[in-house]
C-alpha cells in the first residue's frame, strides 16, 4: 500500500525513519526546521505532531532501543546533530555536525548490539 500524506504546514524533506517499535515514522522538513512525526496505526497514517529542532533537518537516525532520536543537518555543515528523547518530543542535548553515526552497544563488557544511521543494526547474543 502507498499513501500520499501531505505535511499539515512546511515543504517535503530528505530524511525519513521509522521509529524501531515502528508506530511512527519521522520525517524531515525540509524547508523549516521541525521534523514531522506520522502515527502509522491510522488509516491513513495521521500526523501526531511537529516536533522543534535547531535548525533545518536532514537525515534522522533512531537509538537501537528507539529511546532517541538524532537529527542532524546537511552533511558538511556546521549545524549540530540534536538529540530528541523519543517519549517526550523534546529535545534534550546535541552533538557535533553529523549525519554518520554508529552505536555500538556492551553489557558486562559483551558486545550486545550495533546499529548505523540507515537504521542497520544487528543484535548478537552475550559471549558465554
Amino acid at each position: 500500500m502507498t499513501e500520499f500524506i501531505p505535511f499539515a504546514s512546511g515543504q517535503g524533506g530528505h530524511g525519513i525513519a521509522w521509529t524501531p517499535d515502528e508506530r511512527e515514522v519521522w520525517v524531515n522538513d525540509g524547508g523549516m526546521p521541525d521534523v514531522h512525526v506520522f502515527d502509522m496505526n491510522a488509516s491513513p497514517p495521521q500526523e501526531l505532531r511537529l516536533v522543534a529542532v535547531s535548525h533545518v533537518p536532514h537525515w534522522i537516525t533512531f537509538s537501537i532501543n528507539g529511546r532517541f532520536a538524532y537529527v542532524a543537518g546537511r552533511k558538511g555543515s556546521e549545524d549540530v546533530t540534536d538529540v530528541i528523547d523519543v517519549p517526550t518530543y523534546q529535545r534534550v542535548s546535541s552533538l557535533g555536525p553529523s549525519e554518520d553515526l554508529l552505536e555500538v552497544d556492551f553489557a558486562d563488557g559483551s558486545l550486545v548490539a550495533v546499529g548505523n544511521q540507515f537504521g542497520i543494526g544487528r543484535i548478537t547474543s552475550p559471549a558465554t
